[in-house]
């Protein structure tokens, strides 16, 4: 068990769940409300999920999420390879 705080938020209160209303919002440009998702494929989900990725967004200071997110991973490959350089020196000694 994680010591993870949980907010739960009002029914029908929208300003205690701005971020995703947010998404709904921009979801809701390419699946009209009241349409059925029947027929959405796979790949229509895909493509809607790739353009709201590559948005800037003011909150990420007009960054996409991909950039941020390959910049994350990146960051991490290059911890990885200077940990596996430091284990290759001590392994020398």
């Amino acid at each position: 068990q994680l010591p993870l705080p949980v907010y739960y938020c009002h029914p029908f209160c929208s300003s205690e769940r701005g971020s995703n209303e947010n998404a709904n919002k921009i979801i809701r440009r390419y699946f009209r409300k009241g349409k059925s998702l029947y027929h959405v494929t796979q790949a229509q989900c895909d493509a809607v999920a790739e353009r709201m990725n590559a948005m800037h967004r003011k909150i990420l200071d007009y960054h996409t999420a991909q950039e941020l997110f390959d910049a994350h991973v990146n960051s991490l490959y290059i911890f990885q390879k200077m940990f596996d350089w430091v284990l290759t020196i001590f392994k020398v000694f």
